[in-house]
């Protein structure tokens, strides 16, 4: 099911609420608006990032890397695409048990 125009707006109003807690520091906040707004538009870019992001900060690494993963499998021209493989690849190929950094802010 696509999201409809409606939808979609709403998507991106959260993905701007969540970012501006994400600057303030409210990373859990910030998290659950990205939820949020993947709820209605799952593949919705920039929640995709945010949440990954947040999760990064909040320490769920494995949940993280699938949000990254999801995002550059669906939008592997977007701005960020590039420094989110980049953290996937990092991640990837040292396997160190290190945490990838946040992107999202």
């Amino acid at each position: 099911r696509r999201p409809t125009p409606a939808n979609l707006g709403e998507a991106e109003r959260l993905a701007l609420r969540g970012q501006r807690l994400a600057r303030s520091g409210q990373h859990h906040d910030a998290f659950l608006l990205a939820e949020d707004c993947l709820r209605i538009a799952p593949e919705q870019p920039d929640c995709l990032v945010l949440s990954g992001g947040m999760q990064v900060l909040l320490g769920r690494t494995e949940a993280a890397l699938e949000r990254y993963r999801t995002f550059v499998k669906r939008h592997p021209t977007h701005p960020e695409a590039r420094s989110v493989n980049e953290i996937l690849q990092t991640h990837g190929q040292t396997n160190s048990g290190k945490t990838p950094p946040p992107l999202g802010r």
